[in-house]
């Protein structure tokens, strides 16, 4: 019944073309073959002229959409190639699967990946990491171990759950869900005209680090058992490492059996071995589900390693063995769900600042799906010491002077327009190779201090850093140049102090000029702001947006300054020496079009196409009454067809 269904779309498609086709050929067969020769020569001068207008504002209309990439979409051959993807059972079954995930694909925050991938489908990594431990969820994948600034070391072990049922036609996808920090591993298995789901949560936990957890969920719709084969793949190829069974009691449970792996893990760059323990549950090779059944199970992996480091001798494999057994017992006595719970609230948290950008159809230009899934791979590269077990109050007290005073960050031009920071991720080497590259930029860039807080100071520096904005001993400063300022930018909830939030909106007018709206999320004491060259009187800063026009100065100067001195403010113009200050010139036309169209030649006013519109509807029309006042009026011809005028 479902391959049926999925078929009418097609056959209704292949019918309305035909008929389509066929009316076109007799139309045109009846117009050659009924005097179409003196059609032209019958018409007066004036229509002559009309229809000849006609013709070329036809081909002026249609000529840029056959050389843009706009013709791709409008191609009728694009779009019948694109509803031809087979659809079986299991696609079908993947498709509805991912529904849920749509809406938060469409605001950039999700990344949604079909095995193998769609056509013109942007290909994306599904990792998983905290800083301390990390894993890409597709197999084979091992454990990444942090050395340096990124997650770079792979441990032999890989830990990543595989799920297969013999001899059935499979659909897979990835949901990366960025805010919550976790990824989803979906797959479908068709058996008969139903399919078996399998989804897999996998997320490497925030507040307890050295914890990765994989819930598994297979669902059994059928009306008969199924078996299922489970495989990880575990150790492999690691010398010297020695796996030993446990047994442990736990509140869900009478008796859980889990192994323990332990060994050294040489490190290529010279930096000597670290000591490496991995505790892992142990997961049964096959499982049998019930008819019209759901299977849950909670695979949870712990792992501590130790380095070498400065002042400090690096642990025995027995206090790493200790420690991990102590995870493993914690970890057995919490509700997978609250588990979890505690994973995406710190996720959420980070991402209560951030930033957006209107959308660019430009060819090449950065948008929101690359901005928010390059942070979301940065900041799964860092640890959250803020949040984490086992760090002492004092630590926190410290981190977070880290974090809400900083000091000269950001000093650099801003990155949004810089290629290197904004590379392709599918593969863990160039995951390595950006972690790194936007580390050192904001460290070099006056950001060290902030960066030590963990990844709630990366994010911030990050923002930062995307415009320009450097605090100073005194104040905030929005140093981007007025004519970078051709898009919408919103920086959210930036901090300043930690009981303030600032709001910063650049939007782009129909004059094509920009404008300047702040505001404070939250304060605790008054905060002003001003312009470029700070000559105007400062403004109080409150909830209600206060608007700003942006100014271009000589010498250039920040278009911004927001600080909570009044006095600092009233005095910071006289320090600014600026020969020339004005209102920053409006962008370009042909810029704006290009972001909004994705083209130089889509800006036209609307009269314009309603011109073409009505000329094109009129041609039409007048084809229609020729046609019919020749097949279909049923009336005669007012001179006999042979007949002929003669001079007597």
């Amino acid at each position: 019944m479902i391959k049926i269904l999925v078929k009418i779309p097609r056959i209704l498609f292949f019918m309305l073309t035909t008929i389509l086709k066929l009316c076109r050929t007799i139309i045109f067969q009846m117009w050659l073959n009924n005097g179409a020769r003196n059609f032209y020569a019958s018409l007066s001068r004036t229509k002559r002229v009309i229809l000849l207008c006609i013709v070329i504002l036809s081909l002026i209309f249609w000529w840029p959409f056959s050389r843009t990439r706009s013709s791709d979409l409008l191609s009728p051959q694009k779009w019948l190639s694109a509803t031809q993807r087979p659809l079986g059972v299991a696609e079908i079954c993947i498709d509805s699967k991912l529904e849920r995930f749509r809406k938060r694909a469409e605001g950039f925050d999700v990344m949604i990946n079909h095995l193998p991938n769609l056509a013109n489908e942007k290909p994306y990594l599904p990792f998983i990491g905290n800083g301390y431990i990390g894993v890409v969820l597709s197999s084979p994948s091992p454990l990444y171990l942090r050395q340096g600034r990124a997650l770079s070391v792979p441990l032999h072990f890989y830990p990543v759950v595989e799920v297969s049922l013999e001899q059935n036609h499979e659909a897979a996808a990835f949901a990366v869900d960025l805010v919550q920090g976790v990824v989803h591993r979906i797959q479908c298995f068709n058996l008969g005209e139903a399919c078996v789901v399998v989804e897999i949560v996998a997320y490497a936990h925030r507040r307890r680090p050295n914890f990765l957890v994989q819930e598994l969920r297979i669902h059994n719709p059928l009306e008969e058992k199924i078996l299922v084969e489970l495989r990880q793949v575990g150790v492999s190829e690691w010398p010297g490492a020695v796996t030993h069974l446990h047994k442990i009691n736990s509140g869900r449970a009478e008796e859980v059996e889990y192994t323990v792996t332990e060994g050294f893990l040489k490190i290529e760059s010279g930096a000597g071995n670290i000591s490496v323990v991995v505790a892992n549950l142990k997961l049964p090779d096959t499982v049998e589900i019930k008819s019209s059944s759901t299977w849950n199970f909670n695979m949870v992996t712990a792992v501590r390693y130790g380095t070498p480091d400065i002042g400090r001798p690096m642990p025995s494999l027995d206090e790493l063995r200790q420690q991990v057994n102590s995870d493993f017992a914690d970890a057995m006595n919490i509700e997978p769900k609250m588990l979890r719970r505690e994973h995406s609230n710190i996720w959420t948290a980070l991402w209560s600042s951030g930033f957006g950008i209107s959308y660019s159809l430009a060819s090449g230009a950065l948008n929101g799906d690359r901005i928010n899934s390059t942070m979301y791979y940065i900041l799964s590269n860092v640890p959250s010491p803020l949040f984490e077990l086992n760090h002492r109050q004092i630590e926190v007290s410290q981190l977070e002077q880290f974090l809400y005073y900083p000091d000269h960050c950001y000093e650099g031009h801003h990155t949004l327009q810089n290629v290197k920071m904004w590379k392709d991720i599918t593969n863990t080497d160039d995951l390595i190779v950006s972690v790194n590259t936007w580390l050192i930029t904001l460290e070099k860039q006056g950001c060290g201090k902030m960066l030590k807080a963990g990844a709630d100071g990366v994010l911030q520096a990050m923002i930062l850093s995307y415009g320009a904005f450097r605090f100073t001993n005194n104040h905030l400063e929005f140093g981007t140049h007025p004519s970078d300022l051709h898009r919408d930018y919103f920086f959210r909830r930036i901090n300043y102090g930690n009981d303030t939030h600032v709001n910063v909106s650049v939007k782009v007018g129909e004059d094509n000029r920009a404008v300047l709206y702040v505001s404070l999320d939250r304060s605790n004491r008054p905060y002003y702001a001003c312009d470029a060259g700070c000559v105007d009187s400062p403004s109080k800063l409150s909830r209600e947006v206060l608007t700003f026009p942006v100014k271009l100065t000589d010498p250039l100067t920040s278009i911004l300054y927001i600080t909570s001195d009044k006095e600092h403010m009233e005095e910071l113009k006289h320090a600014i020496h600026v020969k020339e200050i004005a209102e920053a010139p409006a962008h370009e036309h042909h810029v704006m079009v290009l972001h909004k169209h994705g083209h130089n030649w889509g800006g036209l006013p609307m009269l314009f196409w309603g011109t073409i519109a009505a000329l094109i509807l009129v041609f039409h029309l007048f084809l229609f009454k020729l046609v019919y006042n020749e097949y279909c009026s049923g009336v005669e011809p007012k001179y006999p067809k042979h007949s002929r005028g003669r001079y007597v």
